[in-house]
């Protein structure tokens, strides 16, 4: 009897979280029923987080998969006491990313000492999701086929 509780208050905590966060994950904007959507702790529990709603956060399965790079970035959230917002990015990094990209593959790495300041993982998953960029194997990204398509009438 005591699982089936513990199951219970962690669906309704769970559900709580989704409709806080408006059924829209945290990272990328896109809500349900368009992606799957998961709550995942903004500071692992491995890490000291705790199960209370300010550590939770919504976010689509692809974006919690890929959130390592973004976990600093969201440290400081954990200290606020207002709601969660989605991150914002600078407009200027995914035109800087797509520039970048138009000579050659590079990987993250490259283009964060290339481009200055944080969000540049958050900007590739939007671009990704966008078209316009696709993960090329060895950890490369470059612009996608069909976008090169659109963008070659106009070099």
């Amino acid at each position: 009897m005591t699982r089936s509780r513990s199951l219970n208050g962690w669906y309704a905590l769970r559900f709580q979280i989704l409709a806080r966060d408006k059924f829209i994950c945290q990272y990328c904007g896109r809500g349900a029923p368009d992606v799957m959507l998961e709550v995942d702790h903004k500071i692992p529990v491995s890490e000291g987080g705790t199960n209370e709603p300010d550590n939770l956060i919504t976010a689509c399965v692809a974006c919690n998969r890929g959130k390592e790079g973004l976990r600093q970035s969201l440290l400081y959230q954990s200290t606020r006491k207002s709601k969660t917002r989605p991150l914002k990015v600078n407009e200027d990094i995914p035109r800087q990313i797509e520039q970048l990209l138009k000579e050659r593959p590079m990987r993250l790495k490259e283009l964060r000492e290339k481009i200055p300041g944080t969000g540049i993982p958050v900007a590739l998953t939007r671009l990704k999701y966008k078209g316009k960029v696709e993960k090329l194997g060895g950890c490369y990204w470059g612009l996608s086929k069909n976008f090169q398509e659109k963008l070659s009438p106009l070099l």
